[in-house]
């Protein structure tokens, strides 16, 4: 606590407030440099979050201090527009966001598989695990609005550890019964034919040049922005 005050004082990059989660993870790292780094990366985040609030702010004085906006009244007297009369029936964000969830359950029943390999949860620093969390977030969201969703099997998963401890942050109903992701401690050999699995790597032996349909392919949960090492090709 006393060093992150001396870097405060000193006008180095070091965040107003700490969690507890992030106090934890301080105390584990063994260098002051790493610590540093650490701290850099919070007040990074910390900043970001006062300038959107900060923008939001601005733009809540904006919308109070401007004109109404003054709606045409028609002949008939429908008033189109948002909380108007309109010959159009309106769909809510709840009935969509339904939606995209039943398709995405009956990508679960006859869907393609697709593995996220997420045992590589040793091999990345803290950072590196919170943003391959955040991307993992952005992986399910983006293949739930699909036409066609996937099925994803999450693999591998250490149920206790900062991954999914992320993962729970992002999506909090992630452990619901109803969620329609697959989330699985065993490993994807135990889960799916040994022949039917295609391990997609950047550092992979052969090219990919045919997509199968029958295939199971499997990607990596990884963020190596520090280590450069070919950690998924070596783990084959």
């Amino acid at each position: 606590m006393l060093e992150v005050e001396v870097m405060r004082q000193d006008g180095r990059a070091a965040p107003d407030t700490l969690k507890a989660d992030q106090w934890q993870q301080l105390l584990s790292l063994n260098s002051k440099n790493q610590r540093s780094q650490y701290l850099l990366y919070l007040f990074k985040i910390e900043k970001s979050k006062e300038n959107l609030k900060a923008k939001k702010e601005a733009r809540r004085k904006e919308l109070e201090e401007s004109p109404p906006v003054i709606t045409k009244e028609y002949e008939d007297d429908l008033l189109y527009g948002i909380q108007h009369q309109s010959l159009f029936l309106r769909i809510r964000d709840q009935s969509i966001n339904n939606m995209d969830n039943y398709k995405a359950l009956q990508a679960m029943v006859g869907g393609q598989s697709v593995v996220i390999d997420c045992s590589y949860e040793e091999y990345m620093v803290y950072r590196e695990t919170v943003n391959s969390a955040k991307q993992m977030t952005f992986v399910f969201g983006d293949n739930r609005i699909h036409k066609s969703p996937f099925n994803i099997h999450l693999c591998n998963v250490n149920m206790r550890g900062p991954f999914m401890k992320q993962m729970r942050k992002n999506i909090p109903s992630l452990e619901e019964p109803w969620f329609p992701l697959n989330i699985h401690s065993e490993s994807y050999l135990d889960i799916f034919p040994k022949e039917k699995l295609v391990y997609l790597t950047p550092h992979c032996r052969e090219e990919l040049t045919q997509f199968d349909h029958d295939a199971v392919y499997i990607v990596g949960c990884m963020v190596d922005k520090v280590c450069t090492k070919s950690t998924s090709i070596a783990l084959l």
